[in-house]
């Protein structure tokens, strides 16, 4: 939890539903912390929000690393 501030509100124009990897609530809203998308001429975007990743926390560190990973296959 020490990565996570305030994320994106949904709904996030052009993002579909169903490409959301990671979502919270708050009290008035719902918002998107990660998700995944393809462009039509099949670049993959990452959308991340509200997520401390350069934060120097072990947590941070190791999304990062992962989402990197996953961006060069």
């Amino acid at each position: 939890f020490r990565i996570v501030k305030t994320p994106a509100k949904l709904p996030i124009e052009g993002l579909a539903p169903e490409k959301i990897i990671a979502a919270g609530e708050g009290a008035d809203y719902a918002g998107m912390y990660l998700a995944d998308s393809r462009t039509v001429a099949g670049m993959r975007h990452v959308h991340i929000a509200g997520l401390d990743l350069l934060s120097d926390t072990p947590e941070g560190t190791a999304l990062l690393d992962g989402i990197l990973d996953e961006l060069v296959k």
